[in-house]
């Protein structure tokens, strides 16, 4: 089972969403079941508020205003200080990412997988330039999209 799809289960129930019994599919054939009993409708005004989600994180963290790890893990106060605090001061800021797809699962949560590459040269430290794949399952609760779960793995050259 899909990692995303067991968190999705958790909170389904928030979004009104009640178990419905499995439509009986003749030997050899297939069907595309709509998970939870998701609208076209629904599932494409999701789909585009993820990647509006997803576009409007990713020009923040050029612009400044929020953070995108190096891959180093911090682990004493100080140690994340002095990250946070060159964050804002990261030059030649870029990031980019591919092609994101979107699972919706309900009418309110959807999983995204993504890749990207962020680059920039922070103060005092040689420049960066990570590769990583993103994945998250979105709850939207009234018109926000929030982070139920997430993870990053990067490739280090």
């Amino acid at each position: 089972m899909r990692p995303a799809l067991v968190v999705a289960l958790l909170v389904l129930p928030a979004c009104g969403w009640k178990p419905v019994r499995p439509a009986t599919v003749a030997a050899g054939a297939t069907a595309a079941a709509s998970p939870a009993g998701v609208t076209d409708v629904e599932r494409q005004r999701m789909k585009k508020a993820v990647i509006a989600w997803l576009d409007t994180t990713m020009h923040e963290w050029q612009r400044g205003d929020s953070a995108i790890g190096d891959g180093l893990m911090y682990t004493n106060r100080d140690s994340v200080a002095r990250f946070l605090g060159g964050l804002s001061r990261i030059a030649d800021k870029k990031i980019g990412h591919g092609t994101p797809t979107v699972d919706v699962l309900a009418p309110c949560v959807a999983a995204l997988a993504v890749t990207y590459r962020a680059q920039g040269k922070p103060p005092k430290m040689k420049p960066f330039d990570t590769r990583a794949a993103y994945t998250a399952v979105l709850l939207e609760r009234n018109g926000q999209l929030q982070i139920l779960q997430e993870h990053t793995s990067s490739v280090r050259p």
